[in-house]
């Protein structure tokens, strides 16, 4: 049996581009100019006329304007930024794909992906009728390893690679360039053995986070920062995928029911680590609203659909976390070394808190909804 989850390596990267002395079109690499080739491409549209633009490409890839709205890249006199997406010329999902419905084991899941290289966004994530587990976070991803980043950053890109992974690299020196890994089936990515993998450990679990808690005891480390990161905060996902898939390979000898079970459990992990701190500080904050206050504390922590509080919790940690900053959320900080029950304690004192729950409570009362009424009743 085998699954994805999508996977936190970064698949792009930017080299900034240096532009000649009066020719906006033209770049310098290593001090001479190159000329950018001009592409036009028309784009058919339904009830109305074709759509034509002017793409600009360089030897790194084509010209851009900017990541979204978070990263703007404007095109000057004087700079321009060009994107490298390897994944443009990777048709070999397909294969990877055939591999595995032929696979039989965790081992040919193994040399189906060193085979075919073509997973562009996802981790893979298998078990075999044998006992055996297997991890992979086998993406096509641009050969940035951390030395290349430290040597051949831009100021932008010295921000923004630690940061998220993204790499600016100085498309004027030719010295920067990705390079290849002898086991890449593609010049400029990182081949299969660049890659963070763990086999044969008694359980393997991803929830989109990094390759580094895939499992808790044998945590993943050694790989590059555009992979993801390791020794930082996890999701509260990630977490309690953590801790219920290691219970259940503790307790092993398990079956179809148990998975069952498993499956739809519908634990939240935040109401496990915040819901009674919440209830305990409740009877200050609202002081005249007992309601509020016992409908919190007698929660189950589930998100069935008869879950009475489960509503009334859910408005209060939207409104929490979007208003408190992830640092001062609680009272116990992350600690690497015990990265699954960290942080925890829930600080009803952060500014933040009294507003995230008042305001929660007036939202239910004003839409006409019970504090306590069952969450299938008014989420679907």
């Amino acid at each position: 049996a085998w699954s994805h989850t999508v996977a936190t390596g970064v698949p792009l990267n930017l080299h900034q581009l240096a532009l000649a002395p009066g020719d906006p079109t033209s770049y310098l690499v290593d001090g001479r100019p190159e000329r950018m080739t001009q592409r036009r491409v028309t784009v058919p549209v339904k009830g109305g006329a074709p759509v034509t633009r002017t793409q600009w490409w360089t030897r790194y890839g084509p010209v851009v304007g900017g990541l979204g709205a978070q990263l703007p890249l404007p095109w000057t006199a004087s700079t321009a930024y060009a994107l490298n997406d390897p994944n443009a010329s990777n048709l070999r999902g397909s294969d990877t794909a055939l591999g595995f419905g032929r696979a039989r084991s965790t081992r040919d899941i193994a040399e189906a992906l060193r085979r075919t290289q073509g997973l562009p966004w996802v981790n893979t994530v298998a078990a075999d009728s044998s006992g055996h587990s297997y991890f992979s976070q086998a993406q096509v991803l641009p050969r940035i390893t951390d030395e290349l980043a430290a040597r051949c950053s831009t100021p932008l890109g010295r921000a923004t690679y630690p940061a998220s992974g993204v790499a600016v690299l100085d498309g004027s020196r030719s010295d920067c360039a990705l390079g290849s890994d002898p086991d890449a089936v593609q010049p400029g990515v990182f081949g299969p053995s660049r890659m963070p993998v763990l086999r044969d450990t008694p359980y393997v679990v991803n929830s989109n986070d990094s390759a580094w808690l895939t499992n808790a005891d044998r945590p993943l480390t050694g790989y590059e920062r555009i992979f993801g990161t390791t020794a930082t905060q996890r999701s509260l996902r990630t977490r309690g995928g953590v801790e219920d898939v290691a219970a259940m390979a503790e307790r092993g000898g398990l079956t179809v029911p148990d998975l069952q079970r498993q499956q739809f459990a519908n634990r939240a992990p935040a109401g496990d680590l915040a819901a009674a701190d919440a209830a305990r500080a409740c009877g200050t904050v609202l002081p005249d609203d007992p309601e509020a206050c016992r409908v919190i504390g007698a929660w189950d922590r589930t998100v069935d659909t008869d879950s009475r509080g489960a509503l009334l919790f859910d408005r209060f940690w939207r409104k929490f976390t979007a208003a408190v900053p992830s640092a001062q959320q609680w009272t116990v900080p992350f600690s690497a070394a015990d990265p699954v029950r960290t942080p925890h304690t829930l600080n009803t004192a952060a500014p933040g808190f009294t507003k995230a729950l008042t305001d929660a409570v007036a939202e239910l009362r004003a839409a006409g909804i019970p504090l306590d009424a069952p969450l299938g009743a008014h989420q679907f």
